[in-house]
C-alpha cells in the first residue's frame, strides 16, 4: 500500500514537470543571455573609459572621432541592454508571482498529499482490522459448519435410532394387543368357568337341601313305620335276613335314592353330572341318615348358605370388566 502512494506522488511530481518545465527553461536562457549581455557591456566600458584616457592623453582628432563612435555605440547598446533588463524584470516579476502561485499550489498539494497519507494510513488500519475480522468470522464460519455437520451425523443417528425404537415399539405394541386379548380370552372363559362352577353349586346346594328335608322328613317316618311294612317284612337277598327299612335306602342306588325322594320330575330337571356321586354312611353311623353330596376333586362341597339359599350365579360381563380394569 505504500509503494502505491508513493508512486502516485512520483508520477504527479513528473506531469507538473512536463507541464511546467518549458517555462522555466525559456526564463533561464533568457536570463543567462542578459548575463553575458552584461559581461559584455561592462567589458565594452571598461574598454571605451581607457580609450578615453588614452586620447585625452594624445590629444589627436582622429582619436577624439573614434571615441565619439564608441560612445555612440555604447550609449546605443545602453540603451537597447536597459530595454532588454526592462523586459526581463517584467518577465521576472511575472515568474515571481507564478512562483508564488505555484509554491501555494506547492503547498496545498503537500496539504492534500498529507491529508491523503493520513486518509491512506486510516484506510490501512481499516483494511487490516477488517482483515483481522474477517479471519477471525471465517474461522467462526468454518466451526458453525463443523458444529452442523456434528448435529447432521448426530441426527442421522437419532433418526435411525428413532425408526428402530419406533419399529420396536410397534411390534410391541402388537404383541401386546394380542396378549392383551389372549388374556382377556382366558379371563372371559375363567369367569364362564367360574358362572358354570357357581352354577353347578347352586344346583349341587338347592339338590342337597332338598335331600336333607327329605331324608329328615324320611327320619321322621322312619320313626313310626307303616302298617304294610310291618306285615310284609324285606329279605335281604344276600344274607338272606330279614332287611329294615334303612338297610333297603341304603342299599339303593343313588338314582333310585333321588328318584324316591325326588320323583321322577325332579330327576328330569336336576340333573346331576357324571363326576357327582351320592353315598350313604357306613351302618351304625350316627350321620347315617344324612345323604351327602360330593364333586370331583375340581369342586369342593359347599354347604347351604345360613338361610338355606346356595352361592349366586357371577355374572361374566362383571368379570370381564373386573379382568380389563
Amino acid at each position: 500500500m505504500e509503494l502505491t502512494w508513493k508512486r502516485h506522488i512520483r508520477a504527479e511530481l513528473q506531469r507538473r514537470d512536463r507541464n511546467q518545465k518549458e517555462g522555466y527553461e525559456g526564463l533561464l536562457e533568457t536570463y543567462l543571455k542578459l548575463l553575458d549581455r552584461l559581461d559584455l557591456q561592462n567589458f565594452l566600458a571598461e574598454k571605451l573609459q581607457l580609450e578615453t584616457h588614452r586620447n585625452d592623453f594624445s590629444g589627436s582628432p582622429t582619436h577624439h572621432m573614434a571615441h565619439e563612435t564608441l560612445c555612440l555605440e555604447a550609449a546605443h547598446l545602453r540603451i537597447q541592454h536597459q530595454l532588454e533588463l526592462t523586459e526581463l524584470l517584467k518577465a521576472r516579476a511575472e515568474l515571481a508571482e507564478t512562483v508564488l502561485e505555484l509554491n501555494k499550489t506547492l503547498q496545498l498539494k503537500d496539504l492534500e498529499i498529507q491529508d491523503h497519507r493520513a486518509r491512506i494510513s486510516k484506510q490501512a488500519q481499516d483494511i487490516s482490522s477488517l482483515t483481522k475480522r474477517y479471519q477471525d468470522q471465517k474461522a467462526y464460519v468454518e466451526e458453525l459448519e463443523q458444529q452442523h455437520q456434528f448435529l447432521q451425523d448426530e441426527h442421522s443417528v437419532l433418526q435411525l435410532t428413532y425408526l428402530a425404537m419406533d419399529e420396536r415399539l410397534q411390534r410391541t405394541q402388537g404383541e401386546n394387543k394380542q396378549l392383551l386379548a389372549r388374556w382377556m380370552e382366558e379371563k372371559a372363559m375363567e369367569a364362564d368357568r367360574l358362572n358354570r362352577h357357581n352354577e353347578q353349586e347352586e344346583k349341587y346346594g338347592k339338590l342337597l337341601a332338598k335331600l336333607r328335608r327329605k331324608l329328615e322328613k324320611m327320619k321322621k317316618s322312619s320313626m313310626t313305620p307303616p302298617a304294610h311294612a310291618m306285615e310284609e317284612p324285606v329279605t335281604d337277598p344276600q344274607s338272606g335276613n330279614v332287611a329294615s327299612e334303612h338297610d333297603c335306602i341304603a342299599n339303593q342306588e343313588p338314582s333310585e335314592v333321588q328318584a324316591a325322594v325326588l320323583g321322577p320330575s325332579a330327576m328330569e330337571e336336576d340333573t346331576t353330572p357324571d363326576t357327582d356321586s351320592c353315598y350313604a354312611p357306613p351302618e351304625g353311623d350316627q350321620a347315617s341318615s344324612d345323604f351327602l353330596c360330593t364333586t370331583d376333586a375340581s369342586l369342593d362341597p359347599v354347604p347351604p348358605g345360613a338361610d338355606g339359599e346356595s352361592l349366586r350365579k357371577v355374572p361374566t360381563e362383571h368379570k370381564v370388566e373386573e379382568v380389563t380394569q
